[in-house]
């Protein structure tokens, strides 16, 4: 096995480079933040797939849901601790099913490429011990053929669309682009923040910037 890590780089940017992804969860099927969720937003049958195991059901705790899609199988690891934001600094790594959940993929996906976060090490996805993760992984999975690391601080995908929204509705304020300029700009946004950034962008969808309205589909 040979082994590399990326820094500076989110891993939904390149899921077509490997032939299975690793993602951090609980057992309570929460998708809100993280890889999870930009997983599960670019490929909706990953989200369907582990909504359909118990919710709250402690027996996946070191257990794995596997989903194939589009060739990649997405592999969700059952070791993140129920998360309460009050608690900053906690821990909500259950280690024992971390070690667990990376015998399961070592078994799986033997000879195969494999990329994945730190486990568990980022705020929104854990808040673990950096080291302790790192160690794990690295004594546990040795039979695949490649694994690659993403060392980097994960997104808040949701955040991140609204800061993109922010700077263009500045920029129509400071008059540095048209009104058509942004609906075009504004409109692409909405379509990443709904379908996610692989499934092709359709001209025909505008934004309509008026009280409750949403993308719209032009009529033909």
């Amino acid at each position: 096995m040979w082994s590399k890590t990326i820094t500076g780089r989110q891993l939904i940017l390149d899921v077509y480079d490997y032939d299975a992804i690793l993602i951090p969860i609980g057992i309570n099927n929460a998708i809100g933040h993280g890889l999870m969720y930009d997983v599960c937003l670019n490929f909706p049958p990953v989200k369907d797939g582990e909504k359909t195991t118990p919710y709250g059901d402690r027996r996946k705790y070191g257990n794995v849901c596997v989903v194939n899609d589009e060739g990649i199988s997405f592999c969700m690891c059952y070791m993140v601790k129920p998360m309460n934001r009050k608690q900053e600094g906690y821990d909500f790594v259950d280690y024992d099913s971390l070690e667990k959940c990376l015998t399961h993929v070592n078994d799986m996906f033997k000879g195969r490429n494999v990329a994945t976060p730190i486990l568990g090490y980022d705020k929104l996805e854990g808040n673990g011990d950096k080291e302790k993760i790192l160690k794990l992984i690295y004594g546990t999975i040795k039979d695949v053929e490649s694994l690659t690391i993403y060392d980097v601080e994960q997104q808040d995908t949701k955040l991140e669309m609204f800061k993109r929204i922010a700077e263009v509705r500045k920029r129509l304020k400071d008059k540095v682009i048209t009104a058509d300029q942004y609906i075009k700009e504004r409109s692409r946004i909405e379509w990443e923040r709904r379908y996610g950034i692989y499934k092709p962008y359709d001209e025909r969808y505008r934004y309509i910037p008026r009280k409750g309205a949403y993308l719209e589909k032009e009529k033909k």
